[in-house]
């Protein structure tokens, strides 16, 4: 009947109550526009709630894929720990692996990249299992509990050095990717001293709009589903370089590549330079603990799977990546000289153009991942009883954190450099050197068993080229 009459009147009684008056009216417009609207008839509305149980449909098939990768890859599950430590894993150190087999040589790279799969998997067997015999959850309390106060002091501070050059291998790799990007995309139409070429200009404009703002919250949980965005990035950029080797216009003639790889190189100098890269692409032991701890039914068997099958998937990875890399341009050292296997000549691909774009959003996301545990830690280490810290603190040390990485981004452009001095340095400490050291501690198995021989064994080794690769490292780039 509403609908016919096109609304109600309004008797005059009702004026002395104001708000009574006031909702009659809303609702009389409301009654109004509902009934001279033609348009909704109950054949329309039929329609229109056709059209949106279709429009849901379409949404719930879209996001079938994502429904059942979540069902299958649940926080503490076997298959859902192994995801996490494969996202965590995999990062800006793979575009300089090319290099380091450039550097060795095809099949000695491809076994290098084997021995630091399962150095890096053991020297984390080793933390788990200091975590077990201390019955500490977090890596600076294993080190406490192993040494005493100081070594817990020193772990964090060996975990905020090596977060901070975390931070900057991303702040350089965004500063060099986006003008690269840009190069391919408007080259010819811009000057070739244009500002949007600069490293400077876009550090500067990523880091004080984007990063700066995002390393601020508290918490920041969604950050964290871009895990999964990253690794599709990481697989697609992967595919391209494969599919690349394949493309006449960049290599006139597989064959003659194959031809002309270098099988093996043992010259100590190369050995020296190119293990801090390996080194560098499997440092993510911070992240092993809180993964052992979030595994449901925990246990050293079920941690032994995770990491096993992360490591050894990521090495599987790694060792694609680097070799079509390698044999790609292996008629052009130049090339890969430059040390990072994106700033090579794919002449304007656009699929190497999509992976660098969809690589920067990645790392731009990821980067404030990195300068929140950074953040916590120094608070606590600077203000031991004041937690959480005050406002103006937490600012001041997030200030920090981002600005000197955007420092350091404008004036170095090289991603194999940080990648180098972070293998070298903060990496061996960080991923080897204490893990085997707690254990050594920790462990009440005899000093001759097998696996404390090899703890000895990993511990040295990682000192010496440790100091020898920081040596090389000074004599390359300085």
């Amino acid at each position: 009947q509403l609908s016919k009459t096109g609304g109600i009147e309004i008797q005059d009684d009702f004026s002395s109550d104001q708000t009574e008056t006031t909702n009659i009216e809303s609702r009389n417009r409301l009654l109004e526009n509902y009934a001279t609207d033609k348009a909704v008839t109950p054949q329309s509305r039929r329609k229109r709630k056709q059209i949106r149980s279709v429009a849901h449909g379409m949404l719930d098939y879209a996001a079938v894929p994502f429904t059942f990768v979540a069902s299958k890859l649940q926080a503490g599950s076997i298959k859902g720990s192994i995801f996490t430590l494969i996202t965590s894993t995999v990062g800006s150190g793979i575009v300089t692996l090319p290099y380091a087999m450039y550097l060795t040589g095809l099949w000695q790279g491809l076994i290098m990249f084997i021995l630091g799969a399962a150095q890096a998997n053991f020297s984390a067997y080793l933390l788990v299992r200091g975590a077990r015999l201390s019955e500490q959850p977090t890596y600076d309390l294993v080190g406490e509990r192993a040494f005493g106060p100081k070594m817990g002091t020193f772990a964090k501070i060996n975990l905020i050095i090596n977060c901070e050059a975390t931070v900057i291998n991303y702040a350089v790799l965004i500063a060099s990717l986006v003008p690269e990007s840009i190069r391919d995309l408007w080259g010819d139409h811009l000057p070739s001293d244009s500002i949007l070429f600069s490293n400077a200009f876009w550090a500067c404009m990523v880091f004080g709009f984007i990063i700066f703002p995002l390393s601020l919250p508290r918490e920041l949980s969604a950050l964290r589903h871009f895990s999964l965005l990253c690794f599709v990035i990481f697989v697609f950029l992967s595919v391209s370089i494969v599919a690349e080797f394949f493309n006449p216009r960049i290599v006139p003639d597989a064959g003659h590549n194959w031809n002309s790889i270098k099988s093996y190189d043992f010259n100590a100098q190369a050995l020296f330079i190119s293990y801090p890269f390996i080194n560098f692409a499997y440092n993510n032991h911070p992240n092993i603990l809180p993964i052992f701890v979030e595994l449901q039914r925990a246990s050293q068997r079920r941690m032994n799977k995770v990491m096993i099958r992360s490591f050894f998937t990521v090495c599987a990875f790694y060792c694609v990546v680097a070799s079509f890399g390698y044999l790609t341009f292996v008629t052009q050292p130049d090339q890969l000289e430059k040390q990072e296997i994106l700033e090579a000549n794919y002449h304007s691909s656009l699929p190497i153009l999509i992976g660098k774009l969809g690589l920067c959003i990645c790392v731009i996301f990821a980067l404030p991942l990195s300068v929140y545990p950074m953040r916590d830690m120094t608070g606590y280490l600077l203000w031991p009883d004041e937690m959480p810290v005050k406002k103006w603190k937490h600012f001041g040390i997030a200030s920090v954190i981002v600005v000197s990485a955007m420092i350091v981004a404008c004036f170095v452009s090289s991603v194999g450099a940080v990648s180098a001095f972070t293998g070298a340095s903060t990496n061996p400490v960080v991923c080897y050197i204490l893990p085997c050291a707690f254990f050594l501690k920790l462990s009440p198995e005899k000093n001759t068993s097998a696996i404390k021989l090899t703890a000895w064994f990993v511990l040295i080794f990682n000192i010496v080229f440790g100091i020898i690769g920081m040596v090389e490292f000074f004599i390359q780039y300085t």
